[in-house]
């Protein structure tokens, strides 16, 4: 069930940060108890409030009798979609109801870590490196009930570690992905992309993202996974975050720097 609470009206783009063209829907993100971003559209929002209510209890954060829950979005975190015409981003809070925060939703977590630091005078800032795979075909094969097992379709083969390996120059179908995902999410997400290359297994990347506050690293982790996700499938591409596809080779994980300020000094 999906009810947008906005009043009609199509807003300019001079309203909102980040792009050239109406805003005629916008995609509210938010996050579930085991990670997996989920997502809801509301038509032709208000500039003062992009509002929606969903089932809590069909993505496991509500039980049935209390399953009503609000999304209200952040409204720093509009975005326009490059490849939906009309369409924006905006990240979401999760509400039990107008005024109450939801205590289970991760991003209130993430909020709720950074007032605590800052009741102690401190500042919490974090850095990731982010490994996924990109495979030209992801095929399950199914042998119920006996198995299941899938098949992979590389973009390139690694043949071991050190001189041997895929931590090399990206080139040909990776280098086009790859670029075309790092530009994107520094152009129309803001998300802070430091640097990215190929990683040691067998079609394996790695994006690095700038240091930022818990909450705002959260969705900018979020994103990425969304974008390289959509344009793997725009490409005929298949991009996994699952930790260890391949058998034999470097599996895939996240790499998290943190540093915690007390003014201009790191107490670690």
């Amino acid at each position: 069930m999906v009810l947008a609470m906005v009043s009609g009206g199509v807003v300019p783009s001079s309203s909102v940060p980040g792009g050239s063209e109406m805003m005629r829907w916008v995609e509210l993100h938010y996050t579930d108890l085991a990670g997996r971003l989920r997502a809801t559209r509301v038509a032709t929002p208000s500039a003062d409030a992009i509002v929606a209510r969903v089932d809590g209890s069909s993505v496991g954060i509500a039980p049935v009798e209390r399953s009503d829950l609000l999304l209200v979005a952040d409204k720093g975190t509009l975005r326009p979609i490059p490849w939906l015409d009309g369409c924006w981003r905006a990240i979401s809070d999760i509400y039990v109801e107008r005024g109450v925060r939801h205590p289970h939703d991760p991003r209130y977590v993430a909020q709720r870590v950074e007032e605590y630091s800052d009741s102690l005078g401190l500042r919490p800032l974090v850095g990731v490196e982010v490994e996924f795979f990109v495979f030209k075909e992801v095929r399950l094969l199914y042998r119920v009930p006996a198995a299941t097992a899938y098949r992979l379709r590389f973009v390139d083969r690694s043949f071991g570690r050190g001189s041997d390996s895929n931590y090399h120059a990206v080139g040909g179908v990776l280098d086009s992905y790859l670029s075309e995902v790092a530009l994107t999410l520094r152009k129309y997400f803001g998300v802070d992309v430091r640097s990215y290359h190929h990683e040691v297994a067998s079609s394996q990347v790695e994006l690095s993202l700038g240091a930022k506050n818990p909450k705002a690293l959260s969705d900018d982790i979020q994103t990425v996974k969304y974008v390289a996700k959509s344009i793997a499938s725009a490409r005929g591409l298949r991009a996994t975050f699952m930790p260890k596809p391949i058998y034999g080779e470097n599996g895939s994980g996240m790499h998290v720097h943190v540093s915690l300020w007390r003014g201009s000094t790191n107490v670690f």
